[in-house]
């Protein structure tokens, strides 16, 4: 399972959670998630965050891959993080 960073002021988490496989909202706008998607732009594909076309719903926003990380945050969502790592 790939850990990722969806920043978008367009998605919802409901969105988000018909798309992927876990969700965790840590700011306004910002989710980490884990997804099956080989990268970011597979993901992104996903979530609709390519032009429009076929009258599908298009979203703007920016997917990172997290491959690493460290920082200082609630210890939940580096549980998290840490469980989607061991899928």
């Amino acid at each position: 399972m790939n850990k990722f960073a969806v920043i978008s002021n367009s998605l919802s988490e409901p969105h988000l959670r018909q798309h992927v496989d876990d969700v965790i909202q840590v700011a306004n706008d910002i989710w980490f998630v884990s997804a099956d998607c080989a990268t970011a732009f597979d993901l992104s594909e996903v979530l609709r965050l390519q032009s429009d076309e076929g009258g599908l719903e298009k979203h703007s926003g920016i997917v990172l891959k997290i491959d690493e990380y460290y920082g200082c945050w609630n210890p939940s969502v580096w549980q998290k993080l840490s469980a989607w790592s061991d899928k």
